[in-house]
């Protein structure tokens, strides 16, 4: 549903830290399909789930998070 909003300012950040089952890839070709401006991808190496938040929340490019 979020891919459906005609709203521009808003972005969708995916963090991969280590999974091991296809999230990169599928998130990778979404990015792929939805430009890397509106759909990003964060690969780490596994840190655990305050890492990967804290890696998103970084990453932003907005003031306003949502987890």
């Amino acid at each position: 549903s979020l891919m459906q909003l005609d709203y521009p300012e808003y972005e969708v950040l995916v963090v991969d830290d280590g999974s091991t089952d296809d999230t990169l890839e599928m998130a990778s070709e979404w990015e792929g399909q939805r430009g890397a401006g509106l759909f990003r991808v964060i690969t780490k190496p596994n840190g655990g789930k305050a890492s990967a938040l804290n890696a998103g929340i970084a990453h932003s490019l907005h003031p306003l998070v949502m987890c």
